[in-house]
């Protein structure tokens, strides 16, 4: 897995490659803390969200497969957002007032479901003592990830 400031750097170059407009590139963008998060769909699979923000706001993402070492998709914003979503510690709060039991330290995970069509949309998976929680970057819960590729009724049973 490539280090992280390897990714800002991958992330850097990817930006470049996006326009923003003249005036939104007159200020230098700074990223913070990238998000690493775990591809449930490919074995041993990882991407950083690099969020790129302005004095108002995030202006763009970019993510970088962390094994590939390379940007695989970059959005900017027409509008810059306030931040690029909930924390580990909001969601892990989100899921106690959800349930009403003690929640483990949430893992960032996505793979492509009805929840989440986009991988700028990953989950904070949080275990419970007896159950698993999805909590969505924009805060929205769900009990249950259900795959694109399956029929809401899966001959399977396959949940997430």
């Amino acid at each position: 897995m490539i280090p992280i400031a390897l990714a800002i750097e991958i992330a850097r170059y990817g930006l470049e490659r996006v326009p923003l407009g003249p005036l939104r590139r007159a200020e230098p963008l700074r990223t913070f803390t990238p998000l690493l998060v775990k591809r449930l769909h490919v074995p041993d699979a990882y991407y950083y969200l690099v969020d790129w923000q302005s004095s108002q706001g995030v202006e763009a993402v970019v993510a970088v497969d962390a094994m590939l070492c390379e940007s695989v998709a970059t959005v900017a914003f027409p509008q810059p957002l306030p931040c690029i979503g909930i924390t580990a510690e909001q969601a892990r709060s989100a899921v106690l007032e959800y349930t009403n039991k003690p929640a483990k330290v949430p893992e960032l995970i996505w793979f492509h479901c009805h929840e989440s069509e986009s991988l700028f949309q990953p989950f904070y998976r949080v275990r419970t003592v007896d159950e698993t929680v999805f909590v969505r970057l924009d805060g929205r819960i769900f009990t249950e990830l259900i795959p694109i590729v399956q029929a809401a009724e899966s001959v399977w049973g396959d949940r997430f």
